[in-house]
């Protein structure tokens, strides 16, 4: 039977105790509405920003972040929970009033931007003239309503204030010291704190004050996001209650442990740390005393940040699965271990809960998440769940967020390379994963995702036709840049105009250009740049305001930002983070990088506007609406090999360690193959 897995500090002897499932976000802790629920709901009614009320206002924004649904949910409750009160004093109208939405009666009034604000939000391709640019901005902003209604809303919303001043009067909205929990928690909660002696408000707050941030250790089946919300709530009502407690963020709460966290907080018990693995090797010359130590090692190896952390990724998820899981150090896995977490991983977020809970111990919620946390949140888990969750509680399936099979088969290609290491350095005896086969990749790259010839053209020809203005150019030559260098997101991202150079033929003293690229692995590779795209940067160039590519600054990005549209503010603290050391010297310095998630963003709504060239149900329409920056390097591999650019080429230009990989680009095109053997096939009755 599966469990979850709440508790991080419990060993394997625990988990028979276990069988509690992980509560959802949205969940409430009190029955009934306090002074800070009203505080919160007229803020709300007012139009207020709902974001900064939940945060002063909600027991349940127990972290630095809270989530949207958390706060719908609460409104809900809150507005039924009014309605109900109102109804059962008879007072119908006031529940109706209560039930009208403020966005009816609090028309949004946003401020004005400026016109080129406007255009790099709405127009970023600048395919709108001047004179449509300007009557687009007038019908957005120069609207207003009627002073009839301006009239109406006003009488609307004091008949709101009105409504909620006399719901208050009618509820006891503090709690007091000597209260009965009863009277304010939800009975689940009751019964649990009953269980060790805490049975008013003035116990609860002296429990919680006297053993500080992991107070509710003790407490059965609570966790720390129910406490931190319990903490929350004491701490609005501190000066009735008369106990000054401390509210910590749930995020903070962060210990070194045994559960499910990342790889830096985890620390397994000692039998199953591999110091004395079944598998353990007689001549270690790794270094490494237990299984921690050699994960550690063996990602010091690595050079490269990216790699790491995707290497860093899989280790861990394997890890945690062995010794939580499977209940066995990491040096004791078995083949059959290594079969069972190829099970694991295709079936997670694939299977119902009654077939999971038949093959697993733990339940699969218990390793997913509704979205990314950050490593130092309590929220984390080491997969992403394929569901979301409405305020409703209703799971709906989301598309392709279950892990694929290239991405399977990738995790179990680096965790075998891991053991392979800990076999070579004598850290482990045998490798386990050798007798496990890899179920085989058919299509590792999936070369379907690149654009045919005519939609390549039309790709172009739009292009080809934006505006010679700052941000027509630089997606001009983003489309254009990419399509004859075939560069990956990132290193197009972080390439500087300086990285392309002149050079001279030794042979034949032809002059050419080329560009040194720092790709993956930090591995640097010399690509030759065709003069049309030499030309096209200096058209870029000067659309930057640079006379030509030797005027460009040494440090100059190859893709900028365009100036005086971002905020200088959040430029600085962009390079305070991401280049401490450039910034410490330089106090000066900006980042005037465009960002890899800004350039996807530009060329996923370019090609969406592209998409809606086509009829519904089409198959162009599909492939433009699922296109992404990666579809043209794929685009410019099967494009240049089906132009008879030797393989050997393709191969060095894109940074591919093996041909193999490249090849896989020549059988692209199943229809062409298709057409050639019904040209055969024609011969057969002839």
């Amino acid at each position: 039977m599966a469990i979850g897995f709440l508790d991080a500090n419990m060993t394997s002897k625990d988990t028979a105790t276990l069988p509690y499932p992980r509560r959802r976000g949205t969940e409430r802790i009190l029955g009934k509405i306090g002074r800070h629920h009203f505080a919160f709901f007229k803020g709300y009614l007012e139009g207020l920003d709902i974001a900064q009320l939940a945060h002063r206002y909600l027991e349940t924004a127990e972290t630095s972040s809270i989530h949207l649904r958390t706060i719908e949910a609460t409104v809900k409750w809150i507005r039924q929970d009014l309605k109900l009160l109102a109804k059962r004093h008879g007072k119908h109208a006031v529940a109706r009033i209560i039930d009208v939405s403020p966005a009816k009666i609090n028309p949004p009034s946003p401020s004005v931007p400026t016109l080129e604000e406007f255009r790099e939000e709405h127009d970023p391709y600048e395919m709108y003239s001047e004179k449509d640019l300007l009557a687009l901005f007038e019908d957005t902003y120069s609207g207003g309503i009627s002073e009839q209604k301006r009239i109406r809303n006003a009488r609307l919303r004091k008949r709101q204030a009105e409504a909620l001043a006399w719901l208050q009067m009618k509820t006891n909205v503090s709690p007091r010291p000597a209260d009965l929990l009863e009277a304010w928690l939800l009975e689940y909660l009751v019964k649990q704190f009953k269980k060790v002696d805490i049975l008013t408000v003035s116990d609860l707050a002296t429990y919680v004050k006297a053993n500080g941030p992991l107070w509710y250790k003790d407490v059965p089946r609570l966790g720390e996001v129910t406490a931190a919300r319990i903490s929350k709530w004491l701490w609005l009502y501190r000066d009735e209650i008369g106990t000054d407690v401390t509210v910590y963020d749930a995020r903070a709460i962060r210990l070194i442990q045994f559960g499910l966290v990342p790889f830096e907080y985890f620390s397994p018990p000692t039998h199953l740390s591999g110091e004395i693995g079944s598998n353990r090797g007689d001549r270690n010359g790794s270094g490494a005393n237990n299984d921690r130590e050699a994960i550690v090692l063996w990602l010091q190896k690595l050079k490269d940040e990216d790699t790491t952390r995707s290497y860093r990724k899989e280790a861990e998820r394997f890890f945690l699965w062995a010794t939580i899981e499977r209940d066995k150090p990491l040096s004791s896995i078995t083949t059959a271990d290594c079969l069972a977490y190829q099970k694991f991983l295709n079936d997670l977020g694939r299977v119902s809960d009654d077939y999971w809970n038949q093959t697993f111990r733990i339940s699969q919620d218990s390793w997913m998440s509704d979205k990314k946390y950050e490593r130092d949140s309590t929220y984390w888990r080491p997969f992403l769940s394929p569901f979301s969750i409405d305020a409703e509680g209703v799971k709906t399936r989301k598309r392709h967020q279950a892990l694929q099979p290239a991405s399977q088969k990738q995790a179990l290609v680096i965790i075998r390379g891991m053991f392979r290491w800990m076999v070579k350095t004598g850290y482990l005896h045998t490798n386990p994963w050798d007798s496990a086969s890899i179920p085989a990749d058919r299509n590792k790259i999936d070369v379907s995702r690149s654009f045919t010839k005519e939609q390549w053209k039309i790709i172009r020809d739009e292009a080809l036709s934006l505006p010679p203005s700052p941000a027509g150019a630089r997606l001009r030559f983003i489309v254009m840049f990419s399509y004859l260098t075939g560069l990956r997101l990132h290193e197009l991202a972080r390439a500087k105009v300086s990285d392309i150079l002149e050079e001279t033929s030794i042979t034949g003293g032809r002059r050419y250009f080329k560009m040194n690229v720092l790709g993956k692995g930090k591995k640097l590779r010399e690509i030759p740049v065709p003069q049309v795209l030499i030309d096209e940067l200096e058209r870029y160039l000067r659309s930057r305001s640079i006379e030509s590519l030797k005027a460009a600054p040494v440090d100059a990005p190859l893709v900028e930002r365009i100036r005086g549209t971002s905020n200088p503010e959040a430029k600085k603290l962009k390079a305070q983070l991401e280049h401490p050391d450039r910034y410490e010297h330089d106090p000066s310095f900006v980042d005037e990088y465009l960002s890899r998630d800004a350039i996807y963003k530009l060329l996923k709504t370019f090609f969406q506007s592209l998409m809606l060239r086509f009829p519904g149900g089409s198959t162009d329409r599909a492939k433009f609406q699922a296109a992404s920056t990666h579809w043209i390097r794929h685009t410019y591999a099967t494009h240049a090999l089906g132009n008879k650019v030797p393989l050997e080429t393709v191969k060095n230009n894109m940074g591919h360690a093996s041909v193999d990989t490249t090849s896989m680009y020549l059988d692209n095109d199943i229809a062409e193959r298709a057409e050639h053997m019904e040209n055969f096939a024609d011969q057969l009755y002839k």
